[in-house]
This record gives C-alpha cells, sequence and structure tokens, in this order.
C-alpha cells in the first residue's frame, strides 16, 4: 500500500513531453548584444546561397545546358529552405527523355516552379557559388541517348546583321644592280554581308608587278555566292561562284547551285583536310599558291624551311600551284596534288552532294555539268561511295569503297570510267583507279597520315582535262589579250605520301612527297625528307636535318639543309629569343648558303621579328634582311628589309577586318568564316581571355574575337584582373555556339561604378549581421557582415540601397559622391539608413 502511494505522488511531479533535437549556432559567439543579431537562419539552416536572382551556369552532369539568370526561393518559410526555381523553360533545355519530358511539361507554365526532386526520382542538385555553377545529377535512365559535343541545337547561333570585310596588302620594291628594279603589289578583299542564316560573300583580289619596262596586271572577283544552313537537312545550301570537290572527284570551279550535306552539324563529326605546303626557300621569298588559276594565298617567308599549315581546304581533291619568288627575281614552282583521307561513315550514316551549274576555269571554254555524289555507311566498318559528272561532251561514272581494317589502319579503292568525245568521230573511253591508306603504328610511333596512289589510262580525262584540252591559247576576259596556256596533258600516275617516325631519345624522321606522271612525258614531283631532335639538357636547343627534292617539267632542284636552333630565354615568359643557324647545299647548281638568325617576340607577344645574315660561298654574295610583324588589336603590319652588294629590297603588309554592325564599326586582326562580336560598354580596356590572343574593349565598349567555334559552346570571358576600379561586369563567363560563318554577339552588363564598403546603421546602430542589401532597380544582393559593414560592387551616383531584416521593417540608404571623388580599390563610407 505504501509502496502503491509513492508511485502516485512521483507520477505527479512527471511531466512526459516530446523531444526535439537540432544543430544550433549560438549568436553570443558573433558578440554580447544578442537584439542587434538579425536572425541567422538562411545561413545556418544548409543553404549556401540566400533568396535571389542569380546567373549561373547551368550543367546536367558534365554537360554544360545554358547560361541563364537562376531566381532561388524559399520553399520552406518555418525551417528557411532555399532552393533554385526549376521552371518548364530551363526543364526544357535538359536532356530528359520523350516520356519525362511529357509529363514535366504538363505540370505548369514557365512562372511555377518544378520540384524536380519530387517528380524526377533519384535526382540531385548541387550549388557551387564561388564558380557560380549549379550542377543538377539526373539518373540515366531519364537521359536521351545521344550524346555529342555539339552545342544543343536549340542555342545555335546565327548570329546578327554584320558587313565584314578581311583585307590584305602585301608589296615590295626591289632594285638589283645586275638586272631591272622590280615591285608588286597585291590586295584582297574578302567581304561578307550576314542576314539572319544567309552568308552572302565576295572576293576581290588585285594583283600587279614591274620589272623593267614590263607590267603585269592581275584583278580578279571571285567567290560571289549566297549561302545558309539548312539544319532540318544539316546541309548546306550555296548559290554562286564557288569551289567544289568531292571524295571521288577533282575539285572544280563552278558558278551554280550546290545543296551538300555539312558533316560540322552532326556529333563526331570530322572537318576538312588540307595537305601542308612545304619547302626550303634560298632566301627571302615571296609565296604564292594557286589553285585553278585563282590565287588562295600569299606570303613571305624567311630563308630556310617552311610549313604552311593554315590553308583553307577546298574540296578534297585538287592540284595547288606553288610559286616562290626571290628578292633577286629567280623564279621556281611546283605542284601539290590535293587528296583527303579515307572516307569513312558510321552504320546508317550518309553524305550527299548535289550541284548544277557552268564550269568556271581560267583557260577553258564554258560549259554546264552536273556533279552528283553520295556515300553510304554499310555494316562491318564499310562505306560504299559513288559520283557522277555529265557535260555536254563528257560522262563520268565513279565507285568506291572504304573499309576500317582495325589494328593494319584504313583503306579505300575507288575506280572511274570516263567517256569523252570532241567530235562525232574522235571518241575516248578511259579508266582510273585509286588507293588511299592511313594508319597510326602508336606502339612503334610511327604514323602513315595519308598515302595515295592513282592509275589511270591514256584515254581518262577528268572534267577538267577534258573541258582544257585543245585550249593552248586563250582570250584573257580582263586585257581582252591571248594568252598561252600549258597544258600539261592527262595524268598516268600519282603518288603520295606523309610518314613519321617517332625515335625517342633520337628525335622524329619525317618522310613527305608527292609524284605525278603525265601521259606525254612530263613529270611533277616534290619530295622531303627530315630529322628533328630537342634536347632539353642544353636549354631545349633544337638540331634538324632535311633535304628537299623538287622537279617541274623541265626544272629540278636538289637542296640539304641543316640547322639548329638555341633558346636565349626560358620556357614560361611572355617573350621568347633564338638564336640559329643554317647551312643550305643545292645540289643544281652547286651554291652554299650559310644563315644566321636572331628571332623572338617581343612587346607582350604582339611582335616578332627576325635578323638574318645569309653568306653565299659560292658567289661571295652575303645578304641581310630584318623582318618585324606587329599584332595591334585593330591589325596586323608585316615589314622585311634585304640588303646585298646587288640586291636592296623592301616588303610590307598591313591586314585585318572591318566589321560593320547596327551600332557602329569594329577593327580587328583578320576574322575567320565564324566570329564573336562583344558588347562591353563602359569597360574600355578590359581584356578578353582567349589564349594566345590579346583582344581588348575598344573605346566605344566593342570587340571581335576573329574565330570561333561553330556549331560548339565558345567560352567568352573578361579578364577580371584588366577591369578598372570604375566598373563591374555581371556574368564574366558567358557561353555561345554560333552557326557556321555566323557573326555571334555576347553582351555583357557592365555596371559604372565603384566597390565600396559601407558601414550602415539603423538608429544609430549598426545593421544586424545576414541582414540582406540590395540595390533598387538592380536583382544584386550583399549580406552585412557582423559588424554592420556591406561590400558593395558597380556602385553608382546616387544609387539606392534597400535594407531588409523581415517582412516589415524595412529602410533605405543613398549612396552619393562627386565629380572629383578620387576613387581607391576599395573606398570606405559610412551611411545612416532612414
Amino acid at each position: 500500500m505504501y509502496s502503491l502511494r509513492f508511485i502516485t505522488f512521483a507520477l505527479l511531479f512527471v511531466r512526459i513531453a516530446q523531444v526535439h533535437a537540432e544543430d544550433y549556432f549560438n549568436p553570443l559567439f558573433l558578440g554580447s548584444d544578442v537584439a542587434s543579431l538579425h536572425d541567422l537562419s538562411f545561413i545556418s539552416k544548409n543553404n549556401n546561397v540566400t533568396p535571389g536572382v542569380y546567373y549561373f551556369d547551368v550543367y546536367v552532369g558534365d554537360k554544360f545546358i545554358k547560361n541563364s539568370k537562376i531566381r532561388f526561393v524559399e520553399v520552406n518559410s518555418k525551417e528557411k529552405k532555399v532552393e533554385p526555381c526549376f521552371t518548364s523553360e530551363l526543364v526544357d533545355l535538359m536532356p530528359f527523355n520523350d516520356s519525362l519530358k511529357k509529363k514535366l511539361r504538363a505540370i505548369g507554365d514557365n512562372s511555377k516552379c518544378i520540384d524536380l526532386q519530387k517528380n524526377v526520382s533519384g535526382s540531385s542538385y548541387q550549388v557551387e557559388m564561388s564558380k557560380l555553377l549549379l550542377r543538377i545529377s539526373i539518373p540515366q535512365i531519364y537521359l536521351d541517348a545521344t550524346r555529342s559535343s555539339l552545342a544543343d541545337v536549340r542555342d545555335w547561333d546565327d548570329g546578327i546583321p554584320v558587313f565584314i570585310s578581311n583585307y590584305d596588302f602585301t608589296g615590295s620594291n626591289s632594285k638589283n644592280t645586275n638586272n631591272s628594279n622590280f615591285s608588286s603589289s597585291y590586295f584582297s578583299f574578302n567581304n561578307k554581308l550576314n542576314y539572319g542564316a544567309w552568308r552572302f560573300n565576295g572576293n576581290i583580289y588585285w594583283n600587279q608587278s614591274h620589272y623593267g619596262v614590263s607590267h603585269h596586271n592581275e584583278k580578279k572577283i571571285n567567290n560571289v555566292f549566297a549561302s545558309r544552313a539548312i539544319q532540318g537537312l544539316k546541309s548546306n545550301l550555296i548559290i554562286g561562284q564557288n569551289s567544289l570537290g568531292s571524295n571521288l572527284f577533282d575539285s572544280l570551279t563552278y558558278t551554280g547551285v550546290t545543296l551538300a550535306t555539312s558533316e560540322e552539324m552532326r556529333p563526331e563529326s570530322e572537318r576538312g583536310y588540307s595537305p601542308p605546303i612545304k619547302g626550303i626557300a634560298d632566301s627571302r621569298s615571296k609565296l604564292t599558291i594557286r589553285q585553278n588559276g585563282v590565287i588562295v594565298y600569299q606570303t613571305y617567308v624567311d630563308a630556310g624551311p617552311y610549313d604552311i599549315k593554315d590553308l583553307n581546304p577546298v574540296g578534297s581533291s585538287g592540284d595547288y600551284q606553288v610559286e616562290l619568288i626571290a628578292a633577286d627575281g629567280t623564279v621556281k614552282n611546283f605542284i601539290i596534288p590535293y587528296s583527303t583521307l579515307p572516307n569513312l561513315l558510321k552504320t546508317g550514316l550518309y553524305n550527299y552532294s548535289a550541284t548544277a551549274g557552268e564550269l568556271d576555269l581560267q583557260a577553258a571554254r564554258k560549259a554546264s555539268f552536273f556533279q552528283g555524289s553520295a556515300s553510304f555507311g554499310l555494316p562491318h566498318e564499310t562505306t560504299i561511295y559513288g559520283g557522277t559528272q555529265l557535260s555536254g561532251n563528257y560522262r563520268s561514272l565513279g565507285l568506291g569503297l572504304a573499309k576500317d581494317l582495325g589494328g593494319i589502319g584504313a583503306l579505300s579503292f575507288d575506280a572511274i570510267n570516263s567517256y569523252y568525245t570532241e567530235d562525232a568521230h574522235d571518241k575516248e573511253v578511259g579508266q582510273s583507279y585509286r588507293v588511299l591508306y592511313s594508319k597510326s603504328f602508336q606502339d612503334i610511333g610511327t604514323n602513315i597520315q595519308i598515302t595515295g596512289y592513282r592509275y589511270s589510262t591514256s584515254n581518262y580525262y577528268s572534267l577538267n582535262e577534258a573541258v582544257q584540252k585543245n585550249n593552248n591559247q586563250y582570250i584573257d576576259p580582263l586585257t581582252g589579250e591571248s594568252v598561252n596556256y600549258n597544258y600539261s596533258g592527262a595524268r598516268k600516275a600519282s603518288y603520295q605520301w606523309n610518314i613519321s617516325q617517332n625515335l625517342n631519345n633520337f628525335g622524329q624522321l619525317s618522310l613527305w612527297g608527292n609524284t605525278t606522271d603525265y601521259w606525254n612525258g612530263g613529270t611533277s614531283k616534290n619530295i622531303q625528307a627530315g630529322w628533328n631532335k630537342t634536347f632539353n639538357k642544353l636549354n631545349n636547343m633544337m638540331l634538324s636535318l632535311s633535304f628537299n627534292k623538287y622537279e617541274y617539267n623541265k626544272t629540278k632542284n636538289n637542296l640539304f639543309f641543316v640547322s639548329f636552333t638555341i633558346p636565349l630565354s626560358g620556357r614560361g615568359r611572355n617573350n621568347i629569343a633564338y638564336i640559329s643557324n643554317s647551312y643550305t647545299y643545292n645540289k643544281q647548281d652547286g651554291t652554299y648558303n650559310n644563315n644566321t638568325s636572331l628571332y623572338g617576340t617581343a612587346l607582350d607577344n604582339r611582335m616578332d621579328y627576325n635578323i638574318n645574315q645569309s653568306i653565299n660561298r659560292e658567289h661571295d654574295n652575303n645578304t641581310t634582311y630584318l623582318s618585324a610583324n606587329y599584332r595591334s588589336d585593330y591589325a596586323r603590319f608585316k615589314s622585311g628589309l634585304t640588303f646585298s652588294p646587288v640586291t636592296k629590297q623592301a616588303d610590307y603588309g598591313v591586314s585585318g577586318s572591318i566589321l560593320a554592325h547596327e551600332n557602329g564599326i569594329v577593327f580587328s586582326q583578320q576574322a575567320n568564316d565564324t566570329a564573336i562580336l562583344v558588347e562591353a560598354a563602359g569597360a574600355s580596356g578590359a581584356r578578353i581571355n582567349r589564349a594566345g590572343e590579346n583582344i581588348t574593349i575598344d573605346k566605344h565598349g566593342y570587340a571581335l574575337i576573329p574565330y570561333a567555334s561553330p556549331y560548339h559552346y565558345n567560352d567568352v570571358e573578361l579578364d577580371p584582373l584588366t577591369f578598372g576600379d570604375d566598373f563591374d561586369v555581371e556574368g564574366r563567363v558567358i557561353k555561345v555556339a554560333p552557326t557556321r560563318g555566323a557573326v555571334s554577339k555576347v553582351v555583357f552588363d557592365v555596371k559604372r561604378g565603384y566597390n565600396f564598403l559601407v558601414s550602415v546603421k539603423y538608429k544609430n546602430k549598426p545593421i544586424r549581421f545576414g541582414t540582406i542589401v540590395s540595390e533598387e532597380g538592380n536583382n544584386s544582393f550583399a549580406i552585412a557582415n557582423d559588424d554592420g559593414t556591406v561590400y558593395l560592387t558597380g556602385v553608382s551616383n546616387n544609387a539606392t540601397y534597400k535594407v531588409k531584416w523581415d517582412d516589415e521593417d524595412t529602410c533605405k540608404f543613398v549612396i552619393h559622391y562627386d565629380e572629383n571623388f578620387k576613387s581607391r580599390t576599395i573606398n570606405r563610407t559610412q551611411v545612416e539608413c532612414h
């Protein structure tokens, strides 16, 4: 009985309640005045971002989706939980499969936030505030199976309406005591007008030369055409004058219409191939490259080996005519056949091209023609391809097969049957056979980039050869004069190869060349073999040996070359200088040349220079030449001087680009086919982060990035170290994916103003820690420190800021500074909030 009374009495003093535990941050750690501290719930509840709107790079896994404004909202007022708002517009950009897209689209419009974690099982997200990055993780089962490095088709940008002209001028003046004086000038303008998806092109060049009393002028307007991408067909449409090639036939210059597949619009696309132009120059020389009689490239090269790699590819086959003119007027010519790698397609894929028009060859009559070709990817890593050419008295049909042979490389074989008639009684039927091979033997360091063999019967003619046959004389449409044309005749056999061998510690071997034989007995050869090695322990000294042999018609030349190069400064510096010495022996005329050069870069890599002394021991002829090129933001300036006992020559030039858009004109380095116009009004002098380039915003707030990767995302970033103290930029990295030929525009939101550390007081007390401060009319936010200070960027004069610590209690303050205000990196001020 006693025990029962005790238990009953004890229960009267016991209170049973539900207990809840959570992490707690004691505000006393921040100061003794607890009442002055703001509610720290947004920070203490594991949020690394407060409610507001921010620029973020959005990724799904490792795939970039879009640079966009993301609104972060409070989804639970009790728990103070903040989450990104996934609108239907943002969700629609993600690579979800069709069934999930339909489900999410049915949830609501763009004004509502979709709970991604609730509707996509297993999904999550991560906010990296320091990188302004929102990374979303989605189970693979919900994603589209198609993956590629291409930008999303919805982000392909056709660019803005612009007119852009790439100009190039080179000239030279030479005085020779033994021969007549010589001078030349070359002007070219590659013009393009963009409007929507259309590209209107037209090129103009003028080439003139004076040798003694003789004078030569060459003017031409070429490549006048309109083009556009047809994204639904993954194709390009070209109307007008252009050059045409295929994986089967030689290239043609024509006027007409072409519709052809664009492989760069597809995942895993491969870019076009153009052969390198290699050789050895005895002295500083002018190098001109033509195709079908049209100048496609011209530059000046210094004495020694040269390797031209930046030719724009035209078609997939055809010949380049190379002309090298030395300072003393000596001319050398050779031919570079043009072929590409074997054409292989994945199973189920296809390429096609259809062209109708009129041939536009310099030394031939006009002739209407049609050319069609197609390639189909078959099972077992095999591709079949074929095509036809039809003209008035000519037709040909070709068929080929390419095969991936796995460990032993890739091989293709094709044959063309041609039918040509000059009149009813003169019919010629011939065949041409070609084998191409490519392989990289990585285990032994051997790379056979391309090797090929073509054999043609004596009665075989390509379409070019057929229309040029019997055109030994033609009337120049520009001068009206009769001009002799040297027709080489039908080709008999041609070979080309490009082989390199890595010898590890003993350097690198290379063999490159091409040979063409004609049925009339003519031959064209160009062969180069070389060895080079870098000695790392000797400050990266480079040693190279090479042999160059070329033969064209009855002209022959064999050159032996040895050189070494020593860097005079360590790696990693902006400006690097080198000293080199080379020795050249010309077997044909028995001459010896020794060249010593001091060359390098200066002025933050904007200028490159070369000082050279050449000694010809056979003729006791010493030559000195100086060259310097300077790359400004607006153009590239080129110059060279040559001195010898018999010759004095000066060569010079300037190249660049002029772009006109709706808001003004921008001058820049020469622009490639695809470019990006950057607008950052108020950020004059800010540098754009671009590898190997010095591009800055001009005084009008614009800059042109002269090259971009079409159909892929291109990062455009302003270097924060180059910002002035009087402005700030929101969203310093923007991605853009221009279509082929587009000039995309990227606009940075530049906030004029200064950086301030503001001590804010309300009723004579510092505002509470964690209080949110926002600028009126702007989406930017700042958070008060524990001493009531706020760091504000881009503060303009008389800017108004709102301070808010709950739904009802707010105040405002204004920052004012006069015109004579002298800014510091961080300006301090104190304000009273009312």
